[in-house]
């Protein structure tokens, strides 16, 4: 896959027709670029970005998810939250562990309106061992991934509607070396039916470069766009017939059936 980056600035967007809704773009980056997505975020700090959310939100247009959901589909990258259960407790292994990348994948809507939501965490070897440079375990990477389907409200609702499909990991390197193609991923995953309800969000904001969304705990996720070129290729983004069934974007998966909990990660 072939991975471009902009030439102009990443939060300069062609929706920025309206100069009040650049500048405040413009102060909520500068706001949450020293806050490493919330985890070093005193609370302080964090009013102060979720007071200029709330001036986008005010300056944003009344669009309903279901006229958003188009616009959502892609790559997105975490760049602040105040959820507690993504800034306090992604650390799978603890102090064994880091978090490095929060992302998300987000498919195409099928013929009834629902669309994949996969929340990604890197996790990492702790810092001490990272800064080691001549350890291979330095460099090791797995994907950590929350599978959900999504269903936009009816209008005139902003609200995305999400249930619980199942969990994955991926292995991405181990000891240097990339393990893509060769260590087929882990899905645990429960049949269809009884998939579980995972909360929902609000779209507060979105345009081809930033998307702003609340949860329905009242929780702010601000996710910046990851570019990618071809991102509706079959191995992109496993669309909802592959759930169930065997394709190109899921061959070779190691399945293991289970009843899915609400244990997972909610990430807006």
């Amino acid at each position: 896959r072939t991975f471009k980056k902009r030439d102009a600035p990443l939060f300069a967007s062609s929706f920025d027709t309206d100069s009040a809704v650049a500048d405040v773009k413009a102060r909520l980056m500068q706001l949450v670029e020293p806050l490493d997505r919330g985890f070093g975020a005193s609370e302080d700090a964090k009013q102060q970005v979720r007071q200029v959310l709330g001036e986008l939100e005010a300056l944003g247009p009344s669009v309903s998810a279901a006229e958003r959901v188009p616009m959502l589909q892609g790559r997105w990258r975490l760049v602040f939250s105040d959820a507690p259960d993504i800034v306090r407790n992604t650390m799978p292994l603890g102090p064994l562990s880091a978090v490095g990348e929060i992302r998300q994948e987000i498919g195409a809507p099928d013929m009834e309106g629902t669309f994949e939501i996969a929340n990604i965490i890197e996790v990492l070897p702790p810092e001490a061992v990272r800064s080691i440079g001549s350890l291979p375990v330095g460099n090791d990477s797995t994907e950590q991934r929350v599978l959900l389907d999504a269903q936009a409200a009816a209008p005139p609702s902003s609200r995305v509607e999400l249930t619980l499909r199942g969990s994955e990991l991926r292995p991405k390197t181990l000891l240097g070396q990339a393990l893509d193609g060769i260590l087929p991923p882990l899905r645990l995953q429960g049949p269809k039916a009884l998939a579980l309800p995972f909360g929902s969000f609000d779209i507060i904001y979105v345009d081809d470069t930033l998307r702003v969304v609340r949860t329905n705990q009242g929780y702010w996720g601000v996710n910046v766009r990851d570019d990618f070129v071809g991102a509706d290729d079959d191995d992109f983004f496993v669309r909802s017939s592959a759930w169930d069934t065997e394709t190109q974007g899921t061959a070779g998966v190691q399945d293991a059936v289970v009843v899915p909990s609400d244990d997972g990660i909610e990430m807006p």
